[in-house]
């Protein structure tokens, strides 16, 4: 027993020892402020005593815990943080400086609101904490409750006489740092301003679709909110929806816009039943631009329209001059064989400032025919029959919209034969086809019914140490007409190999087990002809 004794005696001395080092290496400040982080109000008060300094920070074990990103704390800090309301009084009871804002460059009250501690908070605020705390990125405090979604918070915050508009150094206000439609909600029956613009000239609309906070957006243009506001780059709150993908923020703001869009074609359609031309067609082109960023069906219903209208004068307006800039530049362009992308948009500018021209759709419908733009085309050319139904060339644009729609059903079906077939990949891109399998590569160019390229092969490993080399040929072959079969003819090689072996010292030796072969030649040994059917 004694002796089990004098093991035990031994075995606990390094420990404590061990225990001792370590206490004495947690500075007093380190200590205080840990308590306050725990809430430990006994230790607190046993640490708080007179020369102990209440507002220096200090870096502590779980600091990261409850105050992600912050080290280095002051122990009202730590306490505000993690939400321990005791500790906070207590330390406010000992003058602990609810301003302070410590290495964190942030009071205790931005702690607390950020991490949604309310009754920390307004113990904060009635021991003497400024409303008008800002956190270490100048955020006012009522934008901290409200980036975090903290509604009660951010309304007792108005309460206590918060600015609703107040913003931090780059404009920034609380409504436009709104998560959620409930503390969004709150600042709008505070009067927050709808249109305040931040440093990038971005309303609270904007912010909010950009971040795809669909409830928001809605709210928002319930409450007025201009929804074809442009930025300092000139995007749309449409716009940055639709570069983050955000299909419910991007349908609602589309709804919107169609809602303005069709506002204007009403007051267009009541300039032109009074008569009055200049103004109608004014109304309308606009409308048309608007419909042009919004995109879809309702642009080419606004196109008709105009055309419509403007086949009811007497002599239709003149081209404007912009409109004749814009062809010259596209004629000019065609002469030095540049890109046809470019022709393309000085064309399309040309139509945008003169929907009514049909010449230019006209030209435009070609253009897009022969860079086999199906579905544009044949919306510029019907245009140009509707707009000029009794030109000579209306009959020629017609059977054009014939043509193209039987070339459109073609691509559709070639564009179907992507996927596997018998085992091989076929991928297509316009008229080009590639096919991969059995170690091959075929590159073909489809034309009708008839495919013509070539196939190649990437060299491999053969016996005895040989490589096989890679092999290109040309291709002919055909597809159906139900688009469901692929032939392919093409010729290939088949290789043969010679070799001799070495032994461990590298000397020609008769093949064994503890040789090594080396390759001496890869040779042709036959040309036959290939021909591949693949199927689904």
């Amino acid at each position: 027993m004694s002796n089990m004794m004098s093991w035990f005696r031994i075995s606990v001395l390094p420990l404590t020892l061990a225990s001792s080092i370590f206490s004495a290496c947690v500075s007093p400040q380190q200590q205080l402020t840990g308590a306050a982080l725990l809430g430990n109000e006994a230790k607190l008060a046993k640490l708080l005593e007179p020369g102990a300094d209440i507002d220096a920070p200090a870096v502590v074990s779980g600091g990261y815990q409850h105050c992600p990103s912050r080290a280095a704390l002051t122990p009202l800090q730590a306490a505000a943080c993690a939400g321990r309301v005791g500790a906070v009084k207590l330390l406010l009871d000992h003058e602990a400086n609810p301003r302070a804002t410590g290495d964190a460059g942030e009071s205790a009250l931005i702690f607390a609101v950020r991490r949604g501690h309310s009754e920390v908070a307004k113990l904060l605020l009635e021991r003497g904490a400024g409303i008008d705390a800002r956190d270490a990125q100048g955020r006012p405090v009522l934008s901290v409750a409200a980036r975090e979604g903290h509604a009660s918070l951010a309304r007792f915050l108005l309460d206590r006489g918060a600015d609703v508009d107040g913003t931090d150094p780059s404009g920034v206000t609380a409504l436009m740092e709104a998560p959620n439609k409930e503390t969004a909600e709150l600042l709008l029956a505070r009067k927050a301003s709808i249109g305040m613009l931040n440093a990038k000239g971005a309303t609270a609309l904007h912010e909010a679709a950009a971040q795809g906070r669909s409830c928001v957006v809605k709210l928002l243009l319930e409450h007025g909110a201009d929804a074809e506001f442009a930025d300092n780059d000139g995007a749309t709150a449409l716009r940055l929806a639709r570069a983050g993908k955000h299909e419910k923020t991007v349908t609602a703001l589309e709804t919107e816009h169609e809602r303005l869009i069709r506002k204007q074609l009403s007051a267009a359609e009541r300039a032109a039943r009074a008569g009055d031309q200049d103004s109608a067609l004014v109304l309308y082109t606009n409308a048309l631009d608007r419909a042009r960023e919004l995109g879809g069906n309702l642009e080419w219903e606004i196109r008709d329209k105009i055309i419509e209208y403007v086949a009811s004068w007497s002599a239709p307006p003149a081209v404007p001059n912009k409109a004749r800039e814009h062809v010259v530049r596209a004629n000019y362009l065609l002469k030095q064989g540049r890109s046809t992308s470019l022709v393309l948009e000085e064309m399309t500018a040309a139509v945008n400032e003169a929907p009514w021209w049909a010449e230019g759709y006209y030209n435009l419908g070609l253009m897009h025919a022969n860079q086999k733009h199906f579905e544009a085309a044949m919306k510029m050319l019907q245009l140009f029959v509707d707009s000029a139904p009794t030109s000579r060339k209306a009959q020629e644009a017609q059977d054009k919209i014939f043509e193209l729609k039987i070339a459109q059903e073609e691509a559709e079906k070639i564009a179907g034969m992507a996927g596997n077939w018998s085992g091989y990949q076929v991928s297509v891109e316009g008229d080009k086809l590639a096919i991969s399998g059995d170690g091959k590569d075929f590159t073909l160019t489809i034309n009708n019914n008839a495919l013509e390229g070539s196939v190649q092969s990437e060299p491999y490993p053969g016996s005895h140490n040989c490589t096989i080399p890679g092999q290109l040929h040309p291709v002919t072959g055909t597809i159906n007409d139900d688009r469901n079969r692929i032939e392919l003819e093409f010729v290939w090689h088949s290789y043969n190999t010679s070799y001799h072996c070495v032994d461990m010292f590298g000397l020609a030796a008769n093949c064994c087990l503890m040789c090594s072969e080396v390759c001496d030649a890869v040779s042709i040994v036959s040309t036959t002809n290939q021909h591949v059917q693949l199927s689904r």
